[in-house]
């Protein structure tokens, strides 16, 4: 195996492109897999491609609402929310939509941001600062929008997080589809918590 990395732009689309590649398998976004399947296609190059989405959380009344909320903490917030398959919305039914906000701050509130070298810590800086920023702004959008803020929204205080890429995980309640939060992926520690009436409701 050879790892090559780079601008995921440049690197990326000369893997792709080149003569001698004969497969290419992509994790990534709808709009970056249609271009690798364009470039892919004028080789003839065999595809594997998992292309993004936001992945959502159903919590029903009948749910062992304990490990629901752990659940939700860990799919939300691990690796900073830079997994692919990190949780990005929660839908939770009406009848307990506020019991499970409140255990969900309750048990975010107690994960450790420092050092990743530490074995006590659960959370790290993020990757870049492109992936920073569009944290803040879909953060931002969701606020100026009218969602509540309910933990998290900001660098955490200290020496250690002035500088690179931290950021608190980030609780947003009252979401709706006009925020970017609810219908893109932040791939941060970010997640929106919206309350439905009945599995039909929570499906569509």
């Amino acid at each position: 195996m050879n790892i090559v990395t780079g601008s995921a732009r440049n690197v990326g689309e000369t893997l792709v492109a080149h003569p001698l590649v004969r497969k290419v398998a992509f994790t990534g976004s709808t709009e970056v897999g249609k271009r690798i399947m364009s470039l892919a296609a004028q080789g003839l190059k065999r595809l594997t491609l998992e292309l993004g989405n936001q992945t959502p959380m159903l919590v029903f009344r009948d749910a062992d609402l304990d490990l629901a909320v752990k659940g939700a903490v860990r799919r939300s917030f691990r690796n900073m929310g830079q997994i692919c398959n990190s949780v990005n919305r929660i839908y939770v039914e009406k009848s307990i939509y506020n019991d499970f906000l409140e255990k969900f701050v309750k048990e975010t509130k107690k994960l450790r941001i420092d050092d990743p070298f530490d074995p006590n810590t659960d959370l790290g800086p993020m990757a870049n600062s492109e992936v920073l920023s569009k944290v803040i702004e879909h953060v931002n959008d969701a606020v100026n929008k009218g969602a509540k803020l309910l933990y998290g929204g900001k660098r955490p205080d200290g020496q250690l997080f002035r500088r690179d890429y931290w950021y608190e995980p980030t609780i947003l309640s009252n979401t709706t589809y006009e925020i970017k939060v609810m219908s893109e992926e932040t791939f941060g520690p970010v997640v929106g918590v919206m309350a439905f009436e009945s599995i039909e409701q929570a499906i569509e």
